[in-house]
């Protein structure tokens, strides 16, 4: 037998498919039916052509359970397909581009539905009422995880970690027990004639720790989760590769705070003020002096954003 909440999430669904009925919610639910149709749809006609399918099963037959599956776990048709990226959701045609993040804010929205009707597990997990950027209450109420599969507005921390602590029935055998503050985007310059960044540290200026963490050339930004009453027990470090000549020294700097002003993007004595250059040597001082803070509103899911601005390497 199937259990009961599937049943009843079934039964929601079908009740919400035909057109005559006008309820919000049903309209959501026909709107992303309608994408996952279309990338079910494109399946069938990349399968034939397609070297990764398996040309002797063929495409499978949608039924509105299969539907139902791909739709909750945000998935493409790729059945009887050894490539993952045979028929990718970003790339259903007709849906590409803006139209496809039009529909995955439609999707959030009825994984947030207030009352859970579209999904009673995030409920579970976030509490009635909750939003991306907004705590709810009852339940487990717990912020900055996931409670669906693409819930990547709010689980998606990329935080530094050496490992798993699992505690059952409460928080008491974590070694933080407080949830996780929203990030902070560190964003630093390029490489210049002077030099450039090549490997960072969050909470150490131990270049042996450092040079652990070498930086992506391609992503010159790492994100900072640190609790307010532990920043000044955490200095944020990059290490620089100084040219000419190679040397290797380490700069460092810390958050006095994580309120940061909205929208002014460029050193100000406003943006400077939560860097904390205390304690630095000369050169590392006046680069550190240039470092900058600003927020800026998150006008879809998810927290708003807060980035710190280090130039490249000065003259040394």
């Amino acid at each position: 037998n199937t259990w009961a909440p599937i049943n009843e999430l079934t039964s929601h669904w079908k009740y919400c498919l035909p057109e005559t009925n006008k309820a919000q919610i049903c309209q959501d639910i026909r709107t992303v039916r309608q994408f996952f149709s279309a990338n079910y749809v494109n399946y069938t006609k990349i399968f034939p052509t397609a070297s990764s399918c398996d040309q002797k099963k063929g495409p499978v037959q949608l039924t509105e359970a299969l539907m139902i599956a791909h739709v909750y776990g945000f998935t493409p048709f790729g059945e009887n397909c050894s490539d993952a990226k045979v028929n990718l959701l970003e790339q259903t045609p007709n849906y590409v581009g803006n139209k496809f993040r039009m529909v995955k804010d439609t999707y959030d929205g009825l994984q947030y539905w207030p009352n859970g009707s579209f999904n009673p597990y995030v409920v579970l997990i976030h509490g009635e009422d909750a939003g991306p950027d907004k705590i709810g209450t009852g339940f487990i109420n717990a912020p900055n995880v996931y409670a669906y599969s693409v819930d990547d507005a709010v689980g998606n921390l990329q935080a530094d970690g050496n490992g798993f602590v699992i505690a059952v029935g409460g928080t008491k055998g974590l070694p933080k027990p407080k949830p996780a503050s929203p990030p902070v985007n560190i964003n630093f310059g390029g490489k210049s004639a002077f030099g450039e960044w090549t490997h960072f540290g969050i909470c150490t200026t131990d270049i042996g720790k450092i040079k652990e963490r070498p930086i992506n050339p391609d992503h010159r930004s790492i994100a900072f989760y640190v609790q307010k009453e532990d920043l000044a027990n955490c200095p944020i470090s990059l290490l620089a590769k100084w040219a000419p000549g190679g040397q290797e020294v380490v700069y460092s700097f810390k958050l006095k705070g994580l309120d940061f002003i909205y929208g002014d993007n460029k050193l100000s004595p406003d943006t400077h003020a939560p860097i904390d250059c205390s304690g630095l040597g000369e050169i590392q001082k006046r680069l550190c002096q240039d470092i900058f803070a600003y927020a800026v509103k998150n006008v879809t899911k998810g927290p708003d954003t807060r980035n710190v601005i280090v130039p490249g390497l000065y003259p040394h």
